[in-house]
């Protein structure tokens, strides 16, 4: 096992962004920090939380609403105060939208209209959970697969803010722009992954949110 405080972050989110090519080496580490504890088993939740994003914000949603579709949550949350390209509505109200046409009641319907950021997201989901007054909520996390490990390092830090003996189970989503399984062949993945390490190194070293072991 191998801490990710050992790890060079900022050295590795700028080899992604170079022009030459990467090692097998690169690319397996940058999987285990951002890929391989994603997915499992998912079992029916209480509440489908899906977190925003103008950029890629239709995978999450879409992937949401399957599991609603399927039965496997009473309510679905959406967390999204930013606004949509070229558009008046915010991450949240343009999935609420969605969620409408494709056919889940209103009334199952919980928006977060206000956060920015993922740590926004996390925080300001908390409360309108809690007055759902569930007892051990299973909250189920929808969010794209390159940007989970951050969204589990939120989860980790605020679950206080939660409901007591909460439990999450994380559901990645596949955005077109970062495919796990090829996004070392292409630019604009290449990006977005070194992005996120940039984003964690920032979260452990100025933020002090607790390190992992990959």
């Amino acid at each position: 096992m191998l801490n990710i405080r050992d790890v060079n972050l900022r050295k590795l989110a700028d080899k992604l962004v170079g022009s030459g090519p990467l090692s097998a080496d690169d690319i397996a580490l940058v999987n285990r920090i951002l890929f391989s504890d994603n997915g499992g088993n998912l079992s029916a939740g209480d509440v489908v939380m899906v977190l925003g994003n103008p950029t890629c914000l239709e995978d999450r949603i879409v992937k949401a609403v399957e599991i609603m579709q399927k039965s496997m949550a009473n309510y679905i949350l959406l967390s999204g105060g930013v606004f949509l390209p070229q558009s008046i509505q915010t991450e949240a109200l343009g999935m609420y939208d969605f969620c409408i046409h494709s056919g889940i009641p209103k009334e199952k319907i919980l928006i977060e209209n206000e956060s920015t950021t993922t740590r926004e997201n996390i925080i300001l989901s908390a409360p309108i959970i809690e007055k759902l007054n569930l007892v051990h909520p299973k909250i189920i996390v929808v969010s794209s697969a390159s940007h989970m490990r951050r969204v589990k390092m939120n989860i980790e830090k605020f679950k206080m803010l939660f409901p007591e003996n909460a439990t999450f189970t994380f559901v990645p989503s596949i955005h077109s722009s970062c495919n796990p399984s090829d996004w070392f062949l292409y630019e604009e993945a290449r990006k977005t992954v070194s992005t996120e390490l940039q984003l964690i190194e920032c979260y452990i070293s100025e933020y002090h949110y607790s390190s992992f072991e990959i």
